[in-house]
């Protein structure tokens, strides 16, 4: 059987070790993809956020995560307050999983975040979406399902989502699962923002999301 290759080759990643990819491009701290190996057969997950936080690997904050990580690590883990993602959807135990962004630049705040994205030249700004277009498109060409997480609509967030939309408008991509909890207005919530939790994921449609929402 061929490999999944891409930025990386997906029967490479070891169960258990997180994978952090991060450089530094037009002086700007760039965190590209987390990805974590549970179980090599399992079903493979691509969470899109907003923008990276202070996180070197999909884990506990203990354990080089942040409270983001740490939070979607629970989420696949069986407890007593309800189902988990894989209980939710009715799917095999999660295999690899992945985070990517809107924007790659790493900041633990989205207020600071968008002030500073504002602040980047369109030259650069185009350059940083580039070379992380790569890195979205690999984690969803990779996934079983996707679940967006980059919060409310904002202007500033267009012209990211206009990089990655044609690859999540794919045929290839549209016929794996898209799944959200959204907020009253539609848009996919972010698990840090309650309430976030795997009974309420709902489908999420790509094209009624995003025209509604961004055009």
């Amino acid at each position: 059987m061929s490999k999944r290759c891409g930025v990386i080759c997906i029967e490479d990643l070891e169960p258990g070790a997180p994978i952090s990819i991060r450089k530094t491009l037009e002086g700007e701290q760039l965190r590209l993809l987390l990805a974590r190996t549970f179980n090599s057969t399992g079903t493979n997950y691509t969470f899109i956020g907003m923008n990276p936080s202070t996180a070197t690997a999909l884990d506990s904050t203990d354990n080089g995560g942040d409270r983001t990580t740490e939070k979607i690590c629970e989420l696949f883990v069986p407890d007593n307050t309800g189902p988990t993602i894989r209980q939710k959807l009715n799917v095999d135990e999660a295999g690899t999983v992945f985070i990517v962004n809107l924007v790659p630049i790493i900041n633990s705040k989205s207020i600071k975040t968008r002030e500073h994205w504002n602040s980047l030249s369109p030259e650069i700004k185009q350059t940083l979406l580039e070379v992380n277009r790569k890195y979205v498109e690999f984690a969803l060409a990779a996934a079983d399902i996707v679940i967006p997480i980059w919060g409310a609509p904002e202007s500033w967030k267009n012209k990211a989502l206009s990089f990655i939309r044609p690859a999540l408008k794919t045929e290839r991509i549209q016929d794996k699962r898209m799944v959200a909890v959204p907020n009253e207005k539609g848009s996919p919530r972010h698990p840090m923002f309650t309430p976030w939790q795997p009974e309420l994921l709902e489908p999420f449609s790509i094209e009624n999301g995003f025209s509604r929402l961004y055009d």
